[in-house]
């Protein structure tokens, strides 16, 4: 993209700015549109994750949700400093321009992130240093599930799921003939500055969008030093010490999507292409490090309601990606990485049976990976998923409501090896299962009491199973096991949430209990001047509680 866009959304933010426009149709902000005599509530959030038409108040997993204005007002240069304030969030941080959400301490592929329910499918799962593709200030909802949601969306979702919402693929039809939104932000710390624009227009049956954005920022104003003391005594570098800015912490980066969709009584069916180009340095200790990545993508989305048969509402998504990045070391390219992504799903949702909801489903996951220069760490890797779930919700009394599901995955994991370094190709397959329970009382108009537990599995990944080379980013030689076993874990939650009144929210205590959990573990050894680290199976126990008052 870069400069053959740059211009056209420069164009049409100065006509945005000078025209007046419909506000944009994204999901509201329901504690702004409400009268002041009247109070906000948790049960008129929707949580868009769950197909079972859940609210805040009667999740049975903990979720968070970020929208309208709260969202605008913490929306960052990665999603993971967006999100960084919500309970049992916080960012890797390993670079401004690849900040990716940690849930409860668990990260990389345990955390599922998804742009309206499909994955994002760029290379933030592999390394902290690796961007996730998205644009928090164009989205119009972020819905966060903490703890395990593997049951509908993928054995990666173990630790829990970001899944971000926008108006790319309109599923309604407006009744303004033109809406949309534009936004100039700015910040002295880094002196960003950025522009935002959204444009929604009906043409007859169809509805058209366009969003873009663009962002830039130097590096980052600090107080002193970079470094402490005792690394400017001990590790001197071969240049001058970084004093008052962060050296390399500068990003730039832009998007432009296109979408359009036909709109029918009951249903529609659309398309979207996105555009997203950025280069961030990483501030690791080393001389003029970048990563310079550029991601394309199509969404196709179709969904029809009310049909009348046993089948009363049905969904599909498909996303496909083109990703790829070079890090480079000052102006030359490093190593290169680049991703075919391909990942489909149908969700089915039966009517009502008795006291009986429920939604099933497919999904297929396609990833093709390849490394390729010196500091490639990860053979090429092509991992293969096909999925099917069930979910279902018994009302059990008026105040109780079960759920109970089931998930199966047929894995398939092969790598071509590294022939240059003598290390084979190899292939792994696994069958994966997965289930959940849920309660929720509902005490009375104030109160609910929600407990789920689930017993999942994960797939162990391509680095995972096959790396053998060195990671500069993380600073460790990472070596693989081909016999890995699935990654076997128990969760329990429990939260007690406020609906109403003048304090409101939620307090929750959690315990996630891996029997075999994959960790990246040092043997004492070096090879290629680097600390030799082993992925490895042992036994890990996390623990803690959340709470959040209004």
């Amino acid at each position: 993209m870069h400069k053959k866009y740059q211009d056209l959304i420069a164009i049409i933010l100065m006509v945005m700015a000078c025209i007046p426009v419909a506000s944009a149709q994204v999901t509201p902000d329901l504690s702004e549109q409400k009268p002041d005599n009247e109070e906000y509530s948790l049960d008129q959030i929707v949580v868009e994750s769950s197909p079972l038409n859940e609210t805040l108040f009667n999740s049975a997993q903990p979720v968070s949700v970020l929208s309208g204005k709260e969202l605008t007002l913490k929306a960052r240069d990665s999603l993971g400093d967006t999100l960084a304030l919500e309970p049992g969030i916080s960012s890797s941080s390993f670079a401004p321009g690849a900040g990716r959400p940690i849930i409860r301490g668990l990260s990389g592929d345990r955390v599922r992130i998804l742009e309206n329910g499909i994955g994002t499918l760029d290379l933030s799962n592999v390394s902290p240093d690796h961007a996730v593709t998205v644009e928090s200030a164009l989205v119009d909802k972020i819905e966060v599930i903490r703890g395990p949601a593997a049951l509908l969306y993928g054995t990666s979702a173990v630790g829990g799921l970001v899944n971000v919402f926008d108006n790319r693929i309109p599923e309604r039809m407006q009744n303004a003939p033109l809406s949309g939104t534009a936004e100039i932000r700015g910040e002295t710390t880094d002196q960003e500055r950025a522009g935002v624009f959204g444009l929604n227009a009906p043409v007859g049956s169809f509805m058209f969008h366009i969003d873009g954005f663009k962002r830039h920022t130097d590096d980052i104003h600090i107080p002193g030093f970079a470094r402490t003391a005792e690394l400017r005594r001990d590790a001197p570098l071969d240049y001058s010490e970084p004093k008052g800015t962060l050296p390399w912490s500068n990003t730039e980066s832009d998007n432009l999507t296109l979408g359009s969709s036909y709109i029918f009584k009951d249903g529609f069916f659309g398309a979207a292409v996105s555009d997203y180009n950025t280069n961030y340095g990483v501030p690791n200790g080393e001389e003029d490090i970048s990563v310079d990545a550029q991601r394309r993508r199509i969404d196709v989305r179709g969904g029809i309601n009310n049909t009348g048969a046993f089948v009363e509402s049905a969904k599909l998504r498909i996303g496909i990606v083109d990703y790829q990045h070079t890090e480079f070391e000052g102006l030359e390219p490093g190593t290169f990485f680049k991703q075919n992504g391909l990942e489909g799903r149908i969700d089915l949702n039966h009517r009502k049976i008795g006291e009986v909801t429920g939604t099933a489903g497919v999904q297929l996951q396609d990833n093709n990976f390849e490394a390729t220069g010196a500091e490639a760490f990860q053979p090429p890797t092509t991992s293969r998923t096909y999925s099917l779930f069930d979910l279902e919700e018994l009302a059990v009394s008026d105040v109780v409501t079960l759920q109970l599901g089931g998930r199966v995955d047929w894995n398939s994991v092969d790598s071509a090896g590294f022939p240059e370094t003598g290390l084979a190709s190899g292939s792994s397959d696994f069958t994966t299962f997965s289930q959940s329970t849920g309660v929720v009382w509902d005490m009375n108009d104030d109160y609910s009491l929600a407990l789920s537990v689930a017993n999942t599995e994960r797939v162990p990944t391509g680095q995972e199973l096959f790396a053998d080379g060195p990671h500069v980013a993380t600073g460790a030689f990472e070596r693989g096991d081909s016999d890995l076993s699935p990654e076997r874990s128990l969760g329990t939650d429990i939260t007690l949430r406020k609906n109403t009144g003048q304090f409101r929210g939620f307090v929750g205590g959690f315990y996630n209990h891996f029997s075999n959990y994959i960790n990246l573990t040092p043997n004492g050894q070096e090879e290629d001047g680097l600390p030799v680290y082993l992925f490895e199976q042992v036994e890990a126990n996390f623990m803690g509680f959340e709470s959040q008052l209004q």
